[in-house]
């Protein structure tokens, strides 16, 4: 039976959990989030930090049958907006693997909670982009 290894990964990734049956494992790294506001003093966070965004992924993402069935594996890179209430918006596919897999990456995004949101050099909550590459990996 195939192993199926999912991964998420915030820029680079630092462990690895093997999944038997088709599960969903994510291995979780360092944010990578970027903004529109270079003067932004405090970028994003997700409430419950980098592994609650792992659990919150693995747990919901389900990885395309007929991707699983033709083998495709890649990267998705979903950039989003944090809003200055700490909501996600303006969830897009930047770079993407099947359509598929891409519209269960826009699915799963939409399904994270709140951030803290960005605050610029005032102190006052910003917009800022945030990039989250989704990795997926089929392994025999």
């Amino acid at each position: 039976m195939k192993n199926v290894f999912f991964i998420v990964m915030f820029f680079c990734s630092v462990q690895l959990l093997n999944a038997q049956n088709d599960s969903i494992v994510p291995v979780v790294g360092r944010g990578s989030n970027t903004t529109d506001f270079p003067e932004l003093s405090v970028q994003p966070q997700y409430i419950g930090g980098i592994e609650a965004i792992g659990r919150t992924v693995a747990m919901s993402y389900n990885y395309p049958r007929e991707a699983i069935d033709e083998g495709i594996t890649g990267t998705i890179m979903v950039e989003f907006i944090v809003d200055e209430e700490g909501n996600v918006a303006d969830v897009t596919i930047k770079k993407g693997v099947c359509v598929p897999c891409d519209q269960e990456a826009l699915r799963v995004v939409k399904l994270l909670r709140k951030f803290e949101p960005g605050l610029d050099q005032h102190g006052k909550p910003v917009k800022a982009r945030y990039s989250l590459p989704i990795t997926l990996n089929l392994a025999e």
